[in-house]
Order: structure tokens, then C-alpha cells, then sequence
């Protein structure tokens, strides 16, 4: 997911750099410039949307990593062996 969203965002800053060009080339109130504006507000948003989703997966990250490491900590080299097996098989519940 993270991937995707730097991926989506990558695409929207050159998106946003091409609208930016057009409403600084174009005559100021022409329907050009006036799409462009548009397109700039529209742009930021997805943009703001974009950063709230990447922040949220960071956090999303910072928790599972503190799980499994209080779940790791809690059980024995063995019993731990036999999660990360178990995993494997994709018998836990959770995705990575």
C-alpha cells in the first residue's frame, strides 16, 4: 500500500508541476488559467489526501512492528518458532 500511495503521489507532484506551468504561462482570467486554478485546488487535495493515508501507514507500520516485538518478547525461542511457522503456512489471521 505504501508503495502505491508514493507511487500515486509522485504522479500528482508532476501533475500539480504541469497545472502550476499552464496557470503561469496563461493570461491571467482566460479560460486556461481559470482551469488550471481549478485543477491546482483539486490537485492539492489529492495530494493532502495522499499524505494523510502515508502518515497513517507509517503508523500503521510503527504498531505492528511494536506487536511483534511484545508478542516476540513474551514467548519463548520455541513457542516463537512455531508462530513464525505457522505464519507461513498462512494459518494467522493477520496480513503483511
Amino acid at each position: 500500500m505504501f508503495r502505491s500511495l508514493e507511487l500515486q503521489r509522485a504522479n500528482l507532484l508532476r501533475a500539480r508541476a504541469d497545472a502550476e506551468r499552464i496557470r503561469k504561462t496563461s493570461a491571467q482570467d482566460s479560460p486556461e488559467h481559470v482551469a488550471a486554478k481549478a485543477r491546482l485546488t483539486a490537485l492539492n487535495g489529492e495530494l493532502k489526501w495522499v499524505r494523510d493515508q502515508t502518515r497513517g501507514s507509517k503508523e500503521y507500520r510503527r504498531l505492528y512492528r511494536f506487536l511483534i516485538e511484545t508478542i516476540r518478547g513474551r514467548l519463548d525461542q520455541t513457542r516463537w518458532a512455531l508462530l513464525v511457522q505457522e505464519r507461513a503456512k498462512g494459518a494467522l489471521f493477520w496480513k503483511s
